[in-house]
């Protein structure tokens, strides 16, 4: 899809070229869970909470 500055005044155009919301950010507590890429901070929002 082109670009195009109609897109302004299109009220059904909501978004173009948007990737989905991510992080990009990783914290970890020790060393120990860098070296394991397993964070004990992350916490999966998929499911039942």
């Amino acid at each position: 899809m082109e670009p195009d500055i109609k897109w302004l005044d299109d009220p059904e155009t909501f978004r173009v070229g948007m990737i989905p919301a991510h992080s990009d950010h990783h914290f970890y507590q020790s060393d120990d869970e860098v070296r394991n890429d397993a964070s004990s901070y992350v916490q999966n929002l998929n499911g039942q909470w």
